[in-house]
């Protein structure tokens, strides 16, 4: 009976654990990525509605409006916005009457609503092309593999974010640098170059054990 050292068989075993774990890492940031989209859509949909609502009385309806910048402070997580008093939470503070009763004249209340609709838009095709992206990526195991990497550069800032210490837009700027990349590049090299030593490792342990039970000759 052949007999296999436990340091030869610990390393490759230990090695496949890794791999499994980064899968399985990836497998649930792709599938959390998903309802996030999901959760967005609905948000965009329910702030849509609400928008029609809060256009129509010049933000006096308080409750509409509380509503509108609770949703607006959600989504502006999603997307970057192209400058800062663009975001839908600064644009619907725009309807805020200021002790006004009867809310916001009718030409701020149009402009404001034009400039809400433009920023609804581009939050709604970088959903839809998020959305592509996860149908694409559904059931490629590459793709999810790579995903599990990158979880594991920014876990500390997951980690912050659940403390809520750090929102989703922070993570997705670090996630968009260059940086970010390149050390993603560097830990699939070392993925890669690990995978290779111990598929080698693995080779000529088999090799071994076959002379011992004689399979080679």
């Amino acid at each position: 009976m052949a007999r296999v050292p436990l340091v030869d068989a610990a390393i490759p075993a230990l090695w496949l654990f890794l791999l499994g774990f980064l899968l399985t890492l990836g497998i649930i940031r792709a599938r959390r990525a998903r309802h996030d989209v999901r959760d967005d859509w609905n948000r965009l949909v329910r702030f849509s509605q609400q928008l029609t609502v809060l256009e129509a009385t010049g933000g006096s309806d308080e409750t509409v409006r509380v509503e509108c910048a609770a949703l607006g402070r959600a989504l502006d997580e999603f997307l970057d916005p192209p400058y800062e008093s663009l975001t839908l939470a600064a644009l619907v503070d725009r309807f805020s009457p200021h002790g006004q009763p009867w809310g916001v004249s009718a030409d701020d209340s149009r402009a404001t609503g034009e400039a809400l609709r433009v920023r609804v838009i581009q939050i709604d095709r970088e959903l839809q092309r998020r959305m592509k992206e996860s149908e694409r990526a559904a059931g490629h195991v590459g793709r999810v593999f790579l995903v599990g990497i990158g979880g594991v550069l920014v876990a500390p800032l997951e980690v912050a974010r659940a403390c809520g210490l750090l929102t989703r837009l922070t993570t997705r700027r670090v996630e968009a640098s260059p940086w970010y990349h390149a050390s993603l590049g560097i830990a699939i090299f070392i993925v890669v170059a690990g995978s290779a030593l111990v598929a080698h490792r693995l080779w000529r342990l088999a090799l071994r054990v076959g002379s011992e039970l004689g399979l080679g000759s």
